[in-house]
């Protein structure tokens, strides 16, 4: 409830209902399911099926990461520090990485979700770390390095191999920020985020880098998926709209198509990184939908609030 007060005893906050729910949405922006009940959450990742939903929950003093079941109609609770987030499933979905701030600005946990057993710390440092895509054939992941320390940039995309040593080096050198990155299901190509025009815009990329790279988006984007085919890949724009493109394959090369827009989405107050997951088949959108519309939200007034603290 953000407050501020005047040197005259006025004092002004905004009641904004944190709470969302995470709602399952057709290509057209119908409503077709809903998940859990609101919930001071976010960041939801879908199994491929849909029938499971890994996000945090929480409030300003305790955030952790919760498993919601459909089939079970059930919510367990996966981690007990308080200070969890930013969840991705393992492609058997029987693990999840998530970044914890327990013991630094933001370490890379593993927890198995099948079995009782403690999570187990997977990389520290002094940078604040937040994952974002685990590889199909299981081997590598991708994950935001926020360092702020390299010029203007705040961001770049790492990977980590999860094999072997294990020693992460960076993605793909660039003097912009880049965030959010998603493998390619071939693990060729990486979609991400990056500000080279001074805005978020959606890119593709090689990988491992080379200088075969595409601007998908073309006024502004954000939190790339791909389809699980590789032949779609959805993003945001800025102005909440949902968009699609198309994807080809062209000898060693991609073609995009023009993007479409599929249906606006409304945007929550705050979010981490994922204000919405995609269904296998590209039909379905789970987003995180806020109970209350933001722009909507009045401003109280107190008067003289000072007279109302207890003496």
């Amino acid at each position: 409830m953000p407050a501020t007060v005047s040197d005259n005893g006025r004092l002004i906050y905004e009641a904004y209902d944190r709470r969302s729910r995470f709602v399952w949405f057709d290509r057209h922006g119908q409503q077709v399911g809903a998940i859990g009940d609101a919930a001071r959450q976010g960041d939801p990742v879908a199994t491929p099926d849909g029938f499971e939903v890994l996000s945090w929950k929480g409030d300003e003093a305790a955030v952790d990461l919760w498993l919601d079941d459909v089939r079970r109609g059930t919510s367990s609770r996966v981690t007990f520090s308080g200070l969890d987030v930013l969840p991705i499933w393992s492609p058997d979905a029987d693990e999840t990485i998530f970044r914890s701030s327990r013991s630094g600005p933001g370490d890379l946990y593993r927890k198995s979700l099948r079995r009782t057993a403690p999570e187990v710390l997977l990389l520290k440092s002094a940078a604040r770390k937040d994952p974002t895509d685990w590889s199909l054939d299981g081997r590598y992941l991708l994950y935001d390095n926020y360092d702020f320390g390299e010029g203007n940039k705040t961001s770049d995309i790492w990977v980590l191999p999860l094999f072997g040593e294990g020693t992460p080096t960076r993605y793909a050198a660039s003097p912009f920020s880049k965030w959010a990155g998603r493998f390619s299901p071939d693990l060729r190509w990486v979609a991400y985020d990056a500000d080279d025009t001074g805005k978020p815009e959606v890119y593709v990329q090689a990988f491992p880098a080379t200088n075969d790279r595409w601007r998908v988006s073309t006024s502004g984007g954000d939190e790339p998926h791909w389809r699980r085919d590789g032949r779609e890949l959805f993003y945001l724009a800025p102005d909440g709209w949902l968009t699609a493109v198309s994807v080809s394959r062209r000898g060693a090369s991609l073609d995009f198509g023009a993007p479409q827009r599929l249906f606006q989405i409304a945007r929550k107050y705050t979010v981490l990184r994922n204000l919405f997951a995609v269904s296998a088949d590209g039909a379905h959108f789970l987003v995180d939908t806020p109970i209350q519309d933001a722009a909507a939200v009045p401003l109280t007034v107190v008067l003289n609030w000072p007279a109302g603290l207890p003496k």
